[in-house]
């Protein structure tokens, strides 16, 4: 495919390392490609490859930036020089010498040979490295462990636990805060209070680490709320005088009139007769219930008599209005400081229970990292050391990039631009690729105003010392098809409403061009599935746990999964030309919802493949849920509910149907759910009897990982089959628990699961690939992905589906942390806290319309827009309605009249004419005799030894690859876990312990090598052939470069070895000597059958390489 001149131009300005660059990047116009670009350019003109750092926002990011970049260097070992040339030229560099092709030529090498690797990580882990660097200058533990997130879930609840205990008392102020908070909400609405809070306590620690944090804190709410410093309920109640004998001469007035003005006239004369009357005295007569002001105190006639009135009540009105918002305020300060005196001692206790444990979260690594670079008195020695090793930043995906984020890149790149800094020799630059329109991570952080906030300080700061500054826009798509794009840009045109929030302050121009022009696209939109008249379903069908037959959003799920088996195999994709597969398929949803849940057991009834949830919580899993089930039947068989669970579950070869369990359970008497069902003669309930009884004496003295790995080792199977590929991930995580449990707790099974089941345990699945699978997932879980066909089907929701949220986060000013204000529900008068909150709504909503722009973005070649309407009609700013009113007008309605298309109508893929039918074969006579038992032989031993054989060499091979990466000291236990795990003796432990002992093994697994390095040679018909490297090392005497091999047979010396793989090494030094003349290399076959090392001598591999034909 050519490339657009306009997109060549923009990518050449942006990866040009002469000037510092800010790219603004549309979804899919090739930003990782540029970034890579970028590091290429500098490393041909001459940076060490250790001076530049690359910091991007998701560990999948980083790792694909790092292959590319790799794939990209060893391809160029192997090209001829014009075709280099012809590579170095799509780079800007027009005029490539033989000096030029030569260095293009070694970096491959000199990438390999960093010391450390590459640096191309998320902030995260460049934060933990620096903290792991430099632990006393941070005041912090050395050695520090991470929390995971059960462990953190763990502390927190403790934490919280303690500190409502401790607050039973009133007489306290943390007692008196504690009642002023649950007097204003209930159970259910206190505990999300407490955890939305919680969620937030990196602003809170921050805030109260300070001193006299609480009165900053109320300081700061003051000015929010536009409440004078000092002012009291008390305080402004005092100052609501009024005139009392102006109220007398109102209500004399107001005696000559109807009945109902004397009976005010009555109310007023009892308000006065204390002499000294507050205005709030007054209220019921000046207000209405819902405290506006009445529109008369007294009837037209009275008016016309007495013509002071109304200027008179008018004022008086006016001013209780403001009094009672302004109390509303107070009241709103006085429950926000109680809340967050709550949140600072849970906090705290949090804090000090990581510190006891010499542990930190992720916001701890940015908090201490970045207190380390700009307060620490250290600060400046460490940016030396930091910063004297860094000559180019690159920050991808900037618009997620947080606050306290921006502040460390900032810290890091404050001398590029500054005193020494600027005025060596060396030009040091910052490159940033973001996109506004794509920022939609606010709830952790990100804030699309402090992107265009850096992006204007940056440009002062490089222009303001004289260096070149350039803001480059890409508008080339690489990714969408044209229809899809004009799409987008209709749906968000120039000064609409729609495109509020994608925009900054000052609105840019931007739209999009394809750079793909191989097929035309298609966009649907397609009718609402409207509520039909609800049916009262039988009493045992009545569904309980998921979405009734006839809701709308089954309907739609269930009319997409049939699309979909429809679409599958035969509808073509002709920008593919192929047809249309299951893991082409992405379904985008804003929430995980029951609309979500439909969606996958709609596909998984139609049987088409689907990847399941792309967020799993354990502790709801079906799968995990049977295991705990069994676990529990196992330790005490009188818990008939885990009985009744386990009896219809997978993990028996048989699961009982719902008939035989009734006959079990039902007039059973005073037996338990077991006896009963050891009772029974049917051979279903006989043979479940059989299965359970070795588990119930295995239980008192079983592991927990052995005890759910016998049993899932014959279950496992049967278990995917019937629950799907997510029961997969789940039972993995699970043992991955089990095995967590006992390094830090113990044996004890009964241990394990009342520890499982105290945490909420969720797990991330990797859906980066199709695999075949229709993919379900949030749009958020789908940034950066793509797919040939999207669908948006969840496009009725709240625009604002966080509306709910009391907790306002107010700015904090001046660098310090943002402060939260609790909007208490229904006060109601409170002016400023409902300007807050609609301020609040306005960021939603604007985040809502970029969640829209990252949703279509998604799709390659189609993209079909639907959904759901309840009892209410949607809101006008929905997505569904902002798409019909944007592209409906100009799209063509469909033929059955069931939609409205842009672009080109689908294509049905061809299918095969009618095959002749096949003749029916008569089966030979032997097929139906009986035959005799054929005895065990050794051939099914054999194989069994020959797959135990097998994975017992992927198992030493996984470990070596794993191992690099762990500190020495923890090598030894990864390998006892690890065997352990996969069900080896510890004999395999002590040879693997033995083997990464001996000298060339230990220089194999130093963290300067690479594990499944890229490398491109010369094939045998004279192009290019990948190759992959099991591991390759950088040493004081050169490259070091090992095979891993499973042969059962393992040879005694290097010439008993098997001649390809002898040839194998001879062609990786060819390509090797390509990359780096003149460097000494030493080659190895590492055979993890024995395990053993065999070191291949020079002379062997000249002769290999003669035997080739090639260079020796």
């Amino acid at each position: 495919m050519s490339l657009n001149p306009a997109a060549s131009l923009a990518q050449r300005k942006a990866s040009d390392p002469a000037a510092t660059v800010w790219v603004n990047a549309n979804a899919g116009s090739g930003k990782t490609h540029v970034l890579v670009d970028r590091v290429v350019r500098l490393m041909l003109g001459g940076t060490e490859p250790s001076r530049i750092m690359c910091l991007t926002f998701t560990k999948a990011a980083a790792a694909e930036m790092a292959n590319r970049l790799f794939e990209r260097l060893s391809k160029w070992i192997a090209l001829e020089d014009a075709a280099l040339r012809d590579e170095l030229k799509k780079l800007g560099l027009e005029h490539a010498d033989d000096a030029l092709l030569q260095r293009a030529r070694q970096l491959f090498t000199r990438a390999l040979e960093t010391p450390g690797g590459l640096k191309i990580q998320t902030i995260h882990a460049f934060c933990e490295r620096v903290l792991q660097l430099f632990p006393v200058e941070a005041s912090i533990v050395p050695h520090f462990t991470m929390l995971d997130d059960r462990e953190q879930l763990s502390l927190l609840q403790e934490a919280r636990n303690t500190v409502l205990s401790s607050a039973k008392d009133e007489a306290t102020e943390l007692g008196a805060a504690l009642r002023d908070v649950v007097n204003r909400v209930n159970a259910d609405d206190f505990d999300k209070l407490l955890t939305g809070l919680l969620a937030k306590r990196a602003n809170l620690r921050a805030l109260f680490e300070e001193e006299r944090g609480l009165e900053r804190a109320e300081s700061l709410l003051r000015v929010h709320l536009s409440l004078e410093q000092g002012l009291t309920r008390e305080s402004l109640v005092s100052g609501l005088t009024c005139d009392v004998a102006r109220y007398r001469d109102l209500a004399d007035a107001l005696d000559g009139g109807t009945d109902t003005e004397r009976k005010t006239a009555a109310k007023i004369r009892a308000a006065c007769v204390a002499g000294l009357v507050r205005l709030t005295a007054l209220q019921s007569i000046l207000l209405t219930g819902e405290g506006e002001p009445r529109k008369a105190v007294a009837n037209k006639p009275t008016l016309a008599k007495h013509v002071w009135i109304e200027d008179f009540v008018k004022a008086d009105q006016r001013r209780l209005v403001d009094a009672l918002g302004t109390m509303g305020d107070l009241e709103c300060l006085g429950a926000t400081l109680s809340l967050l005196r709550l949140g600072s001692a849970i906090t705290r206790g949090f804090e000090t229970a990581k510190r006891a444990r010499g542990a930190y979260d992720f916001d701890d690594l940015i908090i201490k990292t970045g207190e380390l670079l700009q307060e620490r008195p250290d600060a400046a020695w460490v940016l030396f050391k930091l910063d004297g090793g860094i000559e180019h930043l690159l920050v991808d995906e900037a618009q997620d990039t947080s606050p306290m984020q921006w502040q460390i890149v900032q810290a890091l790149t404050a001398e590029f631009f500054a005193g020494e800094g600027r005025h060596g020799q060396t030009l040091r630059t910052l490159f940033v690729v973001g996109d506004r329109k794509q920022s939609i991570y606010s709830f952790q952080g990100a804030d699309p105003n402090v992107f265009e906030q850096v992006l204007g300080e940056v440009k002062g700061q490089v222009e303001g010392v004289g260096q070149e500054f350039r803001e480059v826009d890409f508008s080339v798509s690489f990714r969408s098809l044209g229809e899809i794009l004009t799409a987008v840009d209709g749906v968000f045109p120039p000064g609409s409403a729609a495109r509020t929030g994608l925009d900054g302050e000052t609105p840019r121009e931007w739209s999009h061009v394809p750079n793909r022009r191989d097929a035309p696209g298609t966009v649907e939109l397609w009718p609402l599935v409207e509520p039909v008249e609800k049916q009262e379903p039988e009493p045992w069908q009545a569904p309980v746990d998921r979405e009734p037959a006839q809701s709308p959003r089954r309907r739609l799920a269930e009319k997409l999964a049939k699309t979909i088996k429809g679409w599958i195999g035969r509808r073509m994709l002709p920008g593919r030309k192929r047809p249309v597969e299951a893991g082409d398929i992405l379904i985008l949803v804003r929430q995980r919802n029951s609309f979500f849940d439909a969606m996958i057991r709609a596909l998984w009834n139609e049987q088409v493949p689907v990847a399941g949830a792309d967020r799993l919580k354990l502790g709801e899993n079906i799968a995990v849920l049977d295991l705990v089930a069994l676990a529990q039947f196992a330790i005490m068989p009188e818990d008939d509910h885990a009985l009744a669970c386990l009896l219809k579950s997978p993990l028996l070869a048989r699961p009982l149907t719902e008939d035989e369990l009734i006959a079990i359970a039902a007039g059973r008497g005073a037996l338990s759910l077991w006896q009963s069902l050891q009772a029974q003669e049917s051979e279903p309930c006989c043979r479940a009897a059989a299965f359970l009884r070795p588990l119930i004496d295995d239980a008192p003295a079983a592991r927990p990982f052995e005890f759910f790995s016998a049993i899932l080792g014959k279950a496992r199977l049967a278990i995917v089959s019937r629950l799907g590929s997510e029961a997969n991930d789940a039972i993995d995580a699970f043992l991955d628990r089990a095995l967590d449990y006992e390094e830090a707790h113990g044996t004890s099974l009964a241990g394990f699961v009342n520890w499982f089941q105290a945490g909420e345990i969720e797990i991330k699945r990797n859906m980066e690939q199709g695999a075949g699978e229709v993919r379900v997932m949030t749009v958020h879980g789908a940034k950066g992905l793509e797919a040939p066909i999207v669908i948006l089907p969840d496009t009725t929701s709240d625009e604002q589906p966080r509306g709910g949220e009391s907790l306002l986060m107010l700015e904090g000013g001046g660098g310090h942390a943002r402060v939260p204000l609790w909007a208490v529900p229904k006060l109601g008068a409170s002016r400023a806290v409902k300007a807050l909150k609609a301020a609040q709504k306005d960021v939603a909503t604007a985040e809502h319309r970029r969640l829209l722009y990252v949703a279509m973005t998604r799709a390659c070649d189609e993209l079909y827009v639907c959904g759901f309407r309840g009892v209410q009609e949607p809101s006008e700013n929905c997505w569904y309605n902002t798409i019909a009113a944007a592209l409906k007008p100009g799209m063509t309605e469909l033929d059955n009249g069931q939609g409205w298309r842009l672009g080109a109508a689908p294509v049905m893929a061809e299918v095969p004419a009618t095959a002749k039918p096949v003749e029916a074969l008569a089966l030979p006579g032997w097929v139906a005799r009986e035959v005799a038992a054929v005895p065990v032989t050794a051939a099914p031993q054999a194989r069994k030894r020959a797959e135990a054989r097998v994975a017992r060499g992927l198992l030493i091979h996984r470990i070596l690859q794993n191992l690099p990466d762990l500190p020495e000291a923890e090598r030894a236990g990864h390998i006892d876990v690890a065997v352990r795990r996969a069900g080896h003796d510890a004999a395999l432990a002590t040879r693997l312990k033995a083997l990464i002992a001996e000298p060339v093994v230990a220089e194999l697994l130093s963290a300067d090598g690479h594990s499944e390095a890229s490398l491109i040679t010369v094939g045998p018909d004279g192009g290019p052939e990948r190759r992959r490297l099991d591991r390759l090392v950088m040493t004081a005497e050169g490259l070091l470069v090992a095979d891993y091999k499973t042969d059962r047979e393992v040879p005694e010396t290097a010439a008993a070895c098997n001649p390809e793989y002898l040839m194998q090494l001879a062609t990786y030094r060819e390509a090797l000597r390509l990359a780096g003349p003149g460097r000494p290399m030493r080659f190895c076959l590492l055979y993890t059958e024995a395990p053993r090392l065999i070191l291949v001598p020079d002379a062997l591999l000249d002769r290999m390489a003669a035997l080739r034909g090639a260079r020796p």
